[in-house]
């Protein structure tokens, strides 16, 4: 059996995800959102790039990700090139992407939003983000998915990945509605 990593490369799997995301946002009207967890990470953060867009219309493929523990990013590119709003939950314990890494992603998406406020001409107190990472102390890769269940820490993690995810995803499915 072929190793995962080489069926699921990126060669063979992008046009795959964009497919699917198309086919879904040319079927409705309705906002679309992308959640992706380690590996599935990476592509949901792919999505959110101006690149990500459905062929016939331009119209961007999602309006919104989440993603958990990603893996196999190339940082800083793939997050310098994010365009639509997204949520990294992630773990000081991973073993993929270490701490230096996301902090490098914090610095990143806190420019981003710097630069949409300028744009927007609003200031710092209003709080508007369309980026964001939340760093967990002492979450292990892995831990928004597969956490041991007799471990209340691992137990509690998860359930603040969620909980950014599902407030996240509120947000922006109700923004999106209102275009």
């Amino acid at each position: 059996m072929a190793p995962f990593i080489y069926l699921t490369r990126p060669s063979i799997t992008t046009p795959l995800i964009k497919s699917f995301f198309s086919s879904l946002r040319s079927s409705s009207p309705l906002p679309v959102c992308a959640a992706g967890f380690c590996w599935g990470g990476l592509y949901a953060i792919l999505l959110t790039h101006a690149s990500s867009t459905a062929k016939e219309s331009g119209i961007p493929l999602i309006d919104a990700a989440f993603v958990a523990h990603p893996s196999n990013l190339t940082i800083p590119a793939d997050i310098e090139k994010v365009e639509r709003p997204l949520s990294i939950c992630h773990g000081t314990k991973d073993f993929v992407l270490d701490l230096k890494g996301a902090r490098v992603i914090e610095g990143i998406l806190e420019a981003k939003n710097q630069s949409t406020r300028k744009e927007k001409g609003s200031g710092e107190e209003d709080g508007e983000k369309r980026y964001e990472i939340q760093v967990l102390e002492g979450a292990k890769h892995g831990f928004a998915v597969r956490g041991n269940p007799n471990d209340s820490a691992e137990m509690e993690q998860a359930q603040r990945a969620e909980d950014q995810a599902v407030e996240w995803f509120v947000r922006w499915i109700a923004e999106a509605g209102k275009r």
